[in-house]
């Protein structure tokens, strides 16, 4: 078993506060230690601890440390800001049954001002897309009372996702559903404050909430992968 997550360090509250100040690869690479040290190994810890409560209720989402973190470094392609560095970091836990770019994932990610959470599809195709809109036209009462949970509401907030001016091509303009239709990312989102990620009691609060998200993330899954 992983040992117990004690919070970030205030080392790495710091060095992602200063990276915001201080983005350039010169005083990356004087302070890349500390961003090994107090960073990127207790994200890596943070991993390593919310895989062990996922593998209670949603083992497919159980993801590989070093599989999960994401680059420090900015991809710098097709940006007009070419600051070279995130000021976070973050981890994505994926659904082991789908490609990477094509599922509802986990996401939890650092910086300066605490921790933020993620669950549910960003980012995918139009095809990956409305595979979950064919889904939502037959049942989406049943998603709309998952979104609906209040314990799930209490904790994530309202679903969110971009919206579409108009339902797509091929999907019913007047179907009860179209505002759902008209998304183009189905997910929550929440924040957690500083003094949160500084506490053994993060693990808890970000694994209850992707417990919470979970019969969701399964909908679009579900839904993505065919099996409806």
């Amino acid at each position: 078993m992983p040992a117990a997550f004690p919070g970030y360090p205030s080392q790495a509250i710091t060095w992602l506060r200063q990276i915001a100040t201080h983005n350039d690869r010169a005083w990356f690479q004087d302070h890349r230690d500390v961003f090994e040290e107090h960073v990127k190994a207790p994200t890596e810890a943070l991993v390593a601890a919310l895989n062990g409560r996922l593998a209670r209720f949603a083992p497919d989402y159980v993801t590989d440390p070093k599989r999960a973190l994401t680059r420090i470094h900015r991809d710098l392609r097709f940006r007009k800001d070419k600051t070279p560095y995130n000021t976070y970091l973050a981890a994505r836990f994926g659904y082991r049954e789908l490609p990477r770019d094509a599922c509802a994932a986990f996401w939890v990610q650092v910086s300066a001002r605490g921790l933020e959470l993620w669950g549910g599809l960003r980012g995918a195709s139009t095809e990956v897309i409305d595979r979950v809109r064919v889904r939502l036209v037959e049942e989406h009462e049943a998603f709309e009372k998952l979104c609906a949970r209040k314990a799930l509401r209490d904790a994530m907030g309202e679903l969110q996702g971009e919206r579409l001016q108009r339902v797509p091509r091929g999907f019913n303009p007047l179907h009860p559903a179209a505002d759902l239709l008209r998304q183009r990312a189905w997910y929550f989102h929440a924040r957690l404050p500083v003094k949160l990620a500084r506490s053994p009691a993060v693990v808890t609060e970000v694994a209850r909430r992707f417990r919470l998200m979970t019969p969701f993330m399964t909908f679009i899954n579900e839904a993505i992968d065919g099996r409806m």
